[in-house]
């Protein structure tokens, strides 16, 4: 896990927690198709806390409309 340290060390990092409004979030987001439990928490985390684009290749969170996903393993347009 030492792999982690730099990141906490960061002034610009910042651990994402539920909180007040992550269940009423939850109960609006439309549920995609599959088993995407974490995903949907995640993207529950990322609306609370304003956050709307993710970088990753995971194409599942393509399913939701409202955040924007770059793959960092594709070229830019």
């Amino acid at each position: 896990m030492r792999f982690l340290s730099p990141l906490f060390d960061s002034d610009r990092f910042q651990a994402l927690g539920a909180g007040e409004d992550h269940w009423s979030i939850l109960q609006r987001l439309q549920y995609p198709a599959g088993n995407l439990f974490f995903d949907i928490r995640t993207v529950t985390l990322m609306h609370e806390h304003g956050i709307m684009e993710i970088h990753t290749a995971d194409i599942d969170f393509l399913q939701f409309p409202d955040i924007r996903v770059f793959n960092p393993i594709l070229p830019e347009d």
